[in-house]
């Protein structure tokens, strides 16, 4: 069987590209046309002296031009609303492919390897933004798909699968941990009750209007799905619940396995990867921001329990070494947040006080990094065993 020339694929894509630019001018103004038209004919032009060039720039031209004349073509064709969204995610499942095997791919060092994941990820995939080809009233079951961002989360579980095998590292969905007994899955167990336990602590901690309501007397008729202050239906709150917990979680499934390989011969290499792996995925929480209506304080307080978060959520890799138990996990958080009524926000804060949130954050932020302390020293044993195993 002749094998797939990803390269040549590469070339169709730049020349498509530069004129499908020519065709979308008017909707995205001279600068950036301009701009655009400059980067793909140098990328083309440049060949194999380009790998950081196509980095930079190739995924997020490709998956914008490409959604953008999709979305075009929507508006003008009402009744195709179905053929052309099952043509505009699958595109996008398949369009980065190319660019990935034959740029991404070349990258030899480690350092430039992370860089380049964290770029991929977060600044290209992530901010090309939602284009809305379907609206509720064609379809709701598409258009709470498409609104949810679900898309860009296959699309980075794809990219990071094929790069990890393409950097000569394993993609582990579900590790198989050697010489487990009833002490590992005593610890599992446990692992699982405590984030069951602080999911329900880190909510009522915001809505508790006393202090006998932190710990206990939670008034749970505040969390309830089918009248969440977010979204109108229980399927939006799955699919936003679904997408940050797939990309997030493989998005540190690459980045620890990487910070792994950095600090290989480093005394640090677990504590390094740990630590390092939930900074950026702290650090990834500042752009909702900019991208949603999120107040500046609730983002720094979003952004600080995600620190202590990322942290645990690292450790429970590395025990279990399989990224469904930490996708389930993640899933579940976001879908009991995002299940929160009306009356449920009116309540935030501790005690409604003005500095409450940072209260709040403080308060999980120390929970979460102790249980991390406790999780990671009394069971250093299984977590380095797998360490071996995931490189």
């Amino acid at each position: 069987m002749k094998k797939i020339s990803y390269s040549k694929i590469l070339t169709i894509q730049i020349v498509l590209n530069i004129v499908f630019t020519l065709l979308i001018f008017n909707q995205i103004g001279i600068f950036f046309f301009i701009f655009q038209e400059i980067i793909l004919i140098l990328v083309l032009f440049l060949k194999k002296k380009n790998i950081y060039l196509s980095v930079v720039f190739l995924p997020f031209i490709f998956m914008y031009t490409y959604g953008l004349i999709l979305y075009t073509i929507a508006q003008t064709n009402l009744k195709l609303t179905l053929p052309i969204y099952i043509v505009y995610f699958t595109g996008m499942l398949l369009i980065l492919i190319p660019v990935v095997k034959e740029k991404f791919g070349k990258i030899k060092q480690e350092l430039i390897r992370l860089i380049s994941l964290i770029w991929l990820v977060l600044i290209s995939i992530h901010s090309v933004g939602i284009f809305p080809i379907v609206t509720r009233e064609q379809n709701e079951l598409l258009y709470a798909i498409n609104a949810s961002g679900i898309l860009y989360a296959f699309v980075t579980f794809i990219c990071v699968y094929i790069l990890l095998k393409l950097w000569g590292y394993d993609f582990h969905f579900n590790l198989h941990v050697k010489n487990t007994g009833m002490r590992y899955y005593g610890v599992l167990l446990l692992s699982l009750l405590f984030i069951i336990w602080y999911t329900f602590f880190s909510i009522f901690l915001g809505l508790a209007q006393s202090s006998n309501e932190i710990f206990n007397n939670w008034n749970v008729s505040l969390i309830n799905p089918d009248y969440s202050a977010k979204y109108i239906n229980v399927v939006e709150i799955v699919l936003n619940s679904l997408d940050p917990a797939i990309y997030e979680e493989v998005e540190r499934y690459g980045y620890i396995i990487i910070l792994l390989v950095i600090f290989k011969s480093k005394k640090y290499q677990m504590q390094g990867a740990i630590f390092i792996s939930a900074l950026l995925f702290s650090l990834s929480h500042i752009g909702n921001f900019f991208t949603t209506d999120m107040s500046l304080n609730d983002v720094i307080s979003q952004t600080i329990v995600a620190f202590g978060l990322g942290c645990f959520l690292a450790v429970m890799l590395l025990y279990t070494g399989k990224v469904w138990v930490n996708i389930l996990i993640h899933f579940s958080f976001d879908f009991l947040v995002f299940s929160i009524t009306d009356i449920g926000y009116l309540t935030v804060s501790i005690f409604n006080k003005n500095n409450g949130w940072l209260l709040k954050s403080s308060i999980e932020l120390c929970v979460l990094l102790f249980a991390t302390f406790i999780f990671a020293k009394f069971n250093k044993k299984i977590l380095k065993m797998n360490i071996e195993e995931l490189i």
